[in-house]
């Protein structure tokens, strides 16, 4: 044991804590945790000759990587060019563009505890390595920061052709020739006080970069534009519209970068879903507390978050989540309602055993139809009977399944206890009626429906 402010600084400052499996623990982290977004045309992942199915060895060498102009003219397209999407090779590279693409790890010793970067928010809970680049071989990141998709792509030998500014006119004239194109943008959020806007640092330039060259990236003029968020919250995303594809990761740590580069490079396939709703505008959400006020009244009761959104058009709804496959679901048998027909209406209290009983098991298979292997997330949304005022569906639960190959099945189970029928009324008071289970990819995305009654 120790007293922080006597003896603590070894173990808090000294000590060092990081071995191989950490790093690679926090990898696969970081790579779970990567949400697709959208991807049109399999816009991503993006190809190398040298792709086998395996994590590439990058030979780290500069002369993979090289960098444009920023105060290039505005680009001019041929008429006569190939369809621009290919194989990534030295002659058609991959036009990383952004100031994003190369943002560094905040340093050890910055004075500021409510400063933030890309990969982790800032505060007192905030972490930082004694040294965040010790998990990196230094002498393989080439002239980027360690910590930056620039870093990891190029660790990875992959031929870049890289904008480090936010000019959207230079993206745009890097993207000729190129055989693929990924933009970055990133947010940063900290402790003590609210962010400005739901906008990334970079909106204007994704906007401008995605707009501009839509027509010609349609055309097969110009290759497919991928866009990676680093986000520490919600965050608006009309730029997405004209990109073919986007990513997006919530502070992932120091191996965001890398999970970037994996799933972009097809060495691994997206499965994570969105822990909230991207909302279309601002105001779609819960605006701030006045800064200036003493009272901050919440008055949305059970209908906060993704749950007060479901009428309303949003981006991307809660747990929206795309792979590099698809899976189909089908019932795995009949729906089981296992609670007595004459179970206690009296309130329980949190601790009480009853709540925990089964009442109702739900059973799906789930099937990779595609040609990649991933993992899927199948959910279990819940819609009350009327009388219970509850919103329209509530989660009642999800499964992640393991890697699925192509034609692979898994069956999925899910238990509805006692607590997931119920609502608070000064205890937790069992709702009886007609529900429907909702088994689906995310809460706009329900596949299967089958209503059960309680009695």
């Amino acid at each position: 044991a120790c007293y922080v402010g006597c003896d603590c600084a070894p173990l808090m400052y000294e000590a060092v804590a990081r071995t191989e499996s950490h790093v690679a623990l926090a990898r696969d982290v970081a790579t779970a945790a990567v949400v697709l977004l959208k991807n049109d045309d399999s816009a991503l992942p993006f190809r190398r000759a040298s792709d086998n199915g395996s994590e590439a060895s990058g030979t780290g060498t500069e002369a993979n990587s090289t960098s444009f102009p920023p105060t290039s003219p505005p680009p001019t397209f041929a008429t006569s060019l190939p369809t621009a999407r290919g194989t990534l090779t030295p002659a058609r590279p991959l036009a990383l563009l952004g100031s994003a693409c190369v943002a560094p790890g905040l340093d050890p010793n910055e004075p500021d505890w409510t400063a933030a970067d890309y990969y982790a928010l800032g505060g007192s809970g905030r972490v930082i390595a004694g040294d965040p680049t010790a998990a990196f071989d230094t002498g393989t990141s080439g002239p980027y920061p360690p910590l930056s998709i620039a870093a990891a792509l190029h660790r990875r030998g992959v031929p870049l052709r890289v904008v480090d500014t936010d000019d959207a006119v230079a993206a745009a004239s890097a993207m000729l020739d190129a055989a693929g194109a990924l933009a970055c943008a990133g947010a940063t959020a900290t402790e003590s006080r609210d962010r400005p806007s739901l906008s990334l640092d970079q909106d204007a330039f994704l906007k401008a970069l995605a707009q501009d060259t839509a027509q010609e990236r349609a055309a097969g003029r110009l290759p497919p534009l991928a866009v990676v968020a680093y986000a520490p919250g919600a965050v608006l995303t009309e730029w997405a519209h004209f990109a073919d594809a986007a990513l997006i990761l919530f502070l992932g740590g120091e191996q965001s970068s890398e999970a970037v580069a994996r799933l972009v490079l097809g060495q691994a396939s997206p499965s994570a879903k969105l822990p909230i709703t991207l909302p279309l505008s601002e105001a779609d959400t819960i605006a701030p507390c006045d800064a200036d006020s003493d009272v901050c009244e919440y008055t949305e009761g059970v209908h906060t978050a993704w749950r007060g959104m479901q009428a309303k058009p949003v981006a991307y709804p809660f747990g929206h989540g795309l792979t590099y496959t698809r899976f189909e679901y089908r019932w795995a048998s009949d729906l089981a309602v296992t609670l007595s027909s004459n179970a206690s209406m009296a309130r329980l209290a949190p601790t009480d055993a009853a709540l925990s009983d089964v009442a109702v098991v739900v059973r799906i298979a789930v099937t990779n139809v595609g040609a990649d292997a991933a993992h899927d997330v199948p959910q279990l949304y819940l819609a009350f009977p009327h009388t219970a005022q509850q919103p329209a569906l509530v989660l009642r639960g999800y499964r992640k399944t393991p890697l699925l190959h192509a034609r692979d099945s898994y069956a999925c189970t899910f238990e509805l206890t006692r607590r997931d029928l119920s609502t608070w009324s000064g205890g937790w008071v069992l709702q009886r009626g007609m529900f429907t289970a909702h088994l689906g990819a995310s809460s706009r995305d329900l596949r299967l429906s089958r209503d059960f009654e309680i009695s």
